[in-house]
């Protein structure tokens, strides 16, 4: 008989010298392969956990670096717009020396 066997032996009846022994062999092979199975099963589960925890660090790392992204943009926006409303005065400012100035004299 191959496979997996669990084995229990029950004395009932006892005379001088001679035993009668009755045994009952249950066959636990169903029962091993389901234990490995779900052993395979539960290692997969754990690397599926290992591999979601680094993505999951991988995609904190990313938001990390998208928000100091986002504010170098803001502050690059704001330097911009800085930098515009003083091209804006500049202009009036020459603008105005223009108009002023009159005619050249030839």
């Amino acid at each position: 008989m191959s496979g997996y066997w669990s084995v229990q032996f029950r004395n009932f009846v006892k005379e001088v010298r001679t035993y009668q022994v009755y045994s009952t062999f249950l066959d636990i092979t169903d029962r091993h392969k389901i234990e490995e199975e779900f052993k395979a099963l539960n290692q997969q589960l754990q690397a599926s956990e290992q591999q979601l925890q680094a993505a999951n660090q991988q995609l904190q790392a990313s938001e990390q670096q998208l928000r100091a992204a986002n504010q170098q943009l803001r502050a690059n926006e704001q330097e911009l717009i800085a930098a515009k409303e003083e091209s804006e005065r500049n202009e009036k400012y020459y603008h105005t020396i223009i108009n002023n100035m009159g005619d050249p004299v030839l």
